[in-house]
């Protein structure tokens, strides 16, 4: 059971990274559909490995800035993910 559970964190890590690396690609068109996949490619990189989000929010601090802002904005659900990487950079 652990074995699977690993395997589909690495998965979904392995979809979020995707999902961003194909973002950064489709922001440059007309229509910047890309924000979407890199939104999502974010919140799914925060749901599997809190603590990784957390050294992204150091090293870019205007992404933890905008992050911030989004967690008033968001559902409680979806707000608790952000929360949990913002208490990563904290330890």
């Amino acid at each position: 059971m652990l074995i699977l559970r690993a395997i589909l964190k690495f998965l979904i890590f392995l979809f979020a990274v995707i999902l961003i690396i194909f973002g950064v690609i489709a922001a440059v068109t007309p229509i910047p559909f890309g924000l979407i996949f890199i939104a999502i490619g974010f919140f799914l990189l925060t749901a599997v490995s809190p603590s990784l989000m957390g050294r992204i929010r150091r090293r870019w601090p205007w992404l933890d800035r905008r992050l911030k802002m989004l967690d008033a904005k968001l559902p409680r659900w979806l707000a608790r993910h952000l929360r949990k990487s913002d208490a990563a950079k904290e330890t």
